[in-house]
């Protein structure tokens, strides 16, 4: 043992403990935050029960068995939603800058569908790359019958790009279309 025994183990040890409890309120508090802004209308301390409940099964689970492989295939399964995200951040920025140097997301306004649709492409692009996926704790068909090639990630980018970049797309140009029809009326 580093610190050893005796006095300055037991302090350690109740700063370690401390710190931990710190830093479990601020992640316990970030998950309600998170788990509000999926626009569901709850009360902040239920949602903090909410994710605690949650995250103590998952840490319940990890521990249950060899906790560094568990950890490591609940990251790679929480990776592979970067680059949906990925995709629709760049989508949107490219929509929304118009080819200008600097984006201000606060003085701009867009409407509920492109949230509602850009989430939807999220998670259908997620459940697309199942089956190229390949972690111990799951591996897809596809990835399975290429003998272990994990092709998710671009799977994953590729679909949300094709879905949200191409629903942007759509009402970009329905607007031009009304905007020219309604100048050509005056």
């Amino acid at each position: 043992m580093v610190m050893g025994g005796g006095v300055l183990g037991a302090v350690a040890l109740l700063i370690i403990a401390l710190a931990s409890v710190g830093s479990g309120v601020m992640n316990d508090y970030s998950g309600s935050l998170a788990l509000q802004t999926l626009g569901l209308r709850v009360r902040r301390p239920l949602s903090a029960v909410v994710v605690t409940v949650l995250s103590f099964g998952l840490i319940l689970w990890l521990h249950a068995a060899d906790t560094a492989g568990r950890f490591t295939d609940v990251l790679l399964l929480v990776s592979y939603w970067i680059p949906a995200f990925a995709a629709v951040v760049i989508v949107d920025w490219h929509r929304r800058s118009h080819g200008d140097a600097l984006v201000d997301p606060s003085t701009e306004t867009a409407p509920r569908t492109h949230a509602l649709v850009a989430v939807a492409a999220f998670i259908v692009a997620y459940v697309a790359a199942v089956p190229f996926m390949n972690t111990t704790l799951f591996q897809g068909f596809v990835s399975r019958a290429w003998h272990g090639a994990d092709l998710a990630y671009v799977v994953n980018f590729v679909v949300a790009l094709a879905i949200y970049g191409g629903y942007r797309r759509t009402v970009a140009k329905k607007v031009r279309t009304s905007s020219t029809n309604n100048s050509g009326c005056s």
